[in-house]
């Protein structure tokens, strides 16, 4: 009878262990840090930009620092770009001319 308590124990821990585990994640998807989300709409929207010119880029990555953000992008043909964007804010008002002023290839 020990041993069928003990076993349980053991199981009813795990299950609580891992009921934990998921509603951290759950929490820290809410609750985290939303800089990635801006990031990937930055990237979305560069990638759509550059896609209204004509080809689509091959790789778009953006990086922040202190506020500002600077997307590196890869075009079809293999040349490199280097758009240091400012905030996010100024960029959003004006995608298009916020690519064509500040973009220069590597």
């Amino acid at each position: 009878m020990t041993a069928a308590l003990t076993r349980r124990s053991k199981i009813l821990l795990v299950a609580g262990a891992v009921v934990l585990a998921l509603l951290l994640n759950v929490a820290w998807v809410v609750f985290g840090p939303d800089d990635a989300g801006e990031g990937s709409a930055i990237e979305s929207s560069v990638r759509q930009v550059w896609a209204s010119k004509g080809a689509g880029p091959r790789a778009v990555s953006c990086d922040q620092a202190a506020g500002r953000w600077t997307c590196r992008v890869e075009s079809v043909t293999g040349v490199h770009v280097t758009c240091p964007l400012g905030g996010a804010d100024a960029y959003f008002a004006n995608p298009r001319a916020a690519l064509s002023s500040s973009c220069r290839t590597e």
